[in-house]
């Protein structure tokens, strides 16, 4: 059999996001209790690396982590919800937005993997959809008979 060698770090990180910004959509999102008791919102996030492979990393939204709990609802479209203090898991799933994902290393027996670093807040700051981009068209000005 032949191969390219590969060093440990090289295949732990092999099919893992490397670390950065990526599009994200809630594929599941589920209402739940972290282990001290508290409410949280456990959620699937698909994203797509930049060859089209799709990665599935999961992330806890919780009070505890106010800033990422705040900055997923602005760049969801959620802010309003988020600011009213009642955020259901339920109206999360298919919801689109923008993740920074680092590289969590191995530990113990749990192989390296993904994780959701912050996600990046509306810039309008409102928490509804950005504006969408106005393209102008310029006049052609030649001379192609069609």
């Amino acid at each position: 059999m032949k191969f390219e060698p590969k060093t440990e770090a090289e295949a732990e990180a092999e099919g893992l996001l490397t670390p950065g910004e990526y599009d994200f959509e809630v594929v599941d999102a589920e209402d739940k209790t972290s282990a001290k008791g508290n409410d949280m919102i456990e959620v699937v996030l698909s994203i797509e690396d930049e060859n089209g492979q799709v990665h599935k990393v999961k992330d806890w939204l919780l009070e505890a982590v106010a800033y990422k709990l705040r900055h997923f609802a602005s760049g969801a479209g959620l802010l309003k919800e988020y600011e009213s203090g009642n955020m259901p898991a339920s109206i999360l799933k298919g919801r689109t937005g923008k993740c920074k994902i680092r590289l969590e290393p191995a530990k113990g027996d749990f192989r390296a993997k993904n994780a959701v670093n912050d996600y990046v807040k509306n810039p309008g700051g409102n928490g509804a959809s950005p504006p969408p981009k106005q393209f102008v068209v310029a006049e052609l000005d030649d001379d192609i008979p069609f």
